[in-house]
């Protein structure tokens, strides 16, 4: 026999402690580690989305910029004749011309 007849009567109660105290471990330290966690991740989220919206709007204002400045370039050329529209900003006339 691999077991003796003392350990094979012990090893449903050892096996119980064992899994026990497992469950024990995970109830009283991992569970509410977990709630801190997810807390944090849900906090960097928000954090992160905030940062991309600024990183956009500031694409966006220097996009409107760069177009500007090319308006102005072309509409001092005489060679190229400036075309006007009745969108408020310079992307949204690219957004159009785009669309078109």
């Amino acid at each position: 026999m691999v077991l003796g007849p003392r350990l094979r009567l012990w090893l449903p109660y050892i096996n119980l402690s064992i899994a026990s105290t497992a469950l024990l471990f995970q109830m009283t330290v991992l569970y509410p580690w977990h709630k801190e966690l997810d807390e944090s991740f849900h906090k960097l989220k928000g954090e992160q989305k905030a940062m991309l919206h600024e990183w956009v709007a500031e694409k966006g204002r220097n996009l409107d910029e760069r177009v500007s400045s090319l308006e102005e370039k072309t509409a001092s050329s005489p060679s190229v004749p400036s075309s006007s529209s009745s969108s408020s900003t310079p992307r949204d006339r690219i957004m159009s011309k785009s669309s078109r």
